[in-house]
């Protein structure tokens, strides 16, 4: 390789101390819950701003339901395979937001309902029926987690109708329609 492939080859790559959103998407997905946990943590206790955060959170997931998660496989313009990349998927999107915040949404009321509302909204957006399992299975296992922490069997009642009020005839509420243009204003 001579001086001049390297320098080209150099000036492609950045390096620094901290990941930035535009390098990984799990970056801002990461800041976003841990403010969510934070506010929710007993020293804090301000579940309105974690609900502010899980909105952005399913606002991005609703984006994502549109697309089809990347391929790893990176080819040149003569077609020759350059890079296997470790894509991010829709599930592995779902998994850092649902399962990273769930100890702590599920001893809130009003945050478990909030979580509720945003996984059965996300489920209203999406035709894929694997994204739809993978969020059923959310919120079998938010269900299960509220059960188990003391909330009243009116609160889970009402989580219960939270999934259901979106969810029972497959297409949901205009919600859906609504929480894309929520991220731009």
């Amino acid at each position: 390789m001579d001086d001049e492939l390297s320098q080209q080859l150099q000036d492609c790559i950045a390096l620094g101390v901290a990941r930035t959103p535009h390098q990984n998407l799990l970056f801002i997905v990461d800041q976003l819950v841990e403010s969510a946990a934070r506010a929710l943590s007993p020293g804090v206790n301000d579940p309105y701003t974690a609900i502010i955060c899980m909105r952005w959170l399913g606002s991005g997931l609703i984006v994502m339901t549109h697309r089809q998660d990347p391929e790893p496989y990176r080819y040149d313009s003569d077609e020759n395979l350059r890079v296997v990349a470790k894509s991010v998927t829709f599930r592995d999107v779902c998994s850092a937001i649902i399962d990273q915040l769930r100890p702590y949404y599920a001893t809130d009321r009003n945050a478990a309902i909030q979580m509720m509302q945003t996984i059965a909204t996300v489920r209203s957006c999406t035709r894929n029926e694997d994204r739809r399992a993978l969020l059923n299975e959310h919120a079998d296992k938010l269900l299960t987690s509220a059960q188990m922490i003391p909330l009243s069997e009116y609160d889970i009642t009402h989580l219960r109708d939270a999934d259901q009020r979106v969810s029972s005839d497959g297409s949901g509420d205009d919600q859906g329609q609504r929480e894309p243009e929520w991220t731009n204003g």
